[in-house]
């Protein structure tokens, strides 16, 4: 397994990991609805929001991406800074071997190279594995938000 940054001037890379990454909640959220342009949205995501201080990672084997993790630094509260996670991924036939961990260990520690004060990341409460994987790396529940179908 290797690890190395996302390229971001291989526009074929990019689109492979926006598609995953817009189909992850289809898994645990009936609410949420996919489409062929929510990968060029995500691309578009990534390219304005997402910089050469950030953590975008990918987990290759044999050059094949199996996971990604993208995590922004961002003023949280105004006098510290956080990272705030993106997003995290792993091909399912890649589970349950450490990929997930190794791309949150690596993004942690770039988060001390950066003087990161906090990590912060939103989970759906139907996302059972995620939860999971962050109590496991300590992150503590803090916030809760709702939603209401109208």
């Amino acid at each position: 397994m290797e690890f190395r940054r996302a390229n971001f001037e291989f526009e074929e890379e990019l689109r492979f990991i926006a598609e995953f990454d817009s189909k992850i909640p289809l898994q645990y959220d009936l609410a949420y609805t996919w489409s062929e342009q929510s990968i060029s949205a995500k691309v578009d995501q990534y390219k304005k929001q997402i910089s050469s201080e950030d953590f975008f990672e990918v987990a290759t084997d044999n050059e094949k991406i199996v996971g990604f993790h993208i995590v922004k630094k961002v003023p949280y509260p105004p006098d510290l800074s956080a990272g705030a996670i993106f997003t995290l991924w792993t091909d399912p036939i890649y589970r349950g071997k450490g990929i997930a961990s190794q791309l949150k260990s690596r993004a942690e520690k770039w988060a001390k190279q950066q003087n990161i004060a906090y990590i912060v990341t939103n989970v759906h409460s139907g996302n059972s594995k995620m939860l999971e994987i962050n109590k496991k790396f300590g992150f503590e529940l803090v916030q809760y938000a709702m939603r209401k179908r109208i």
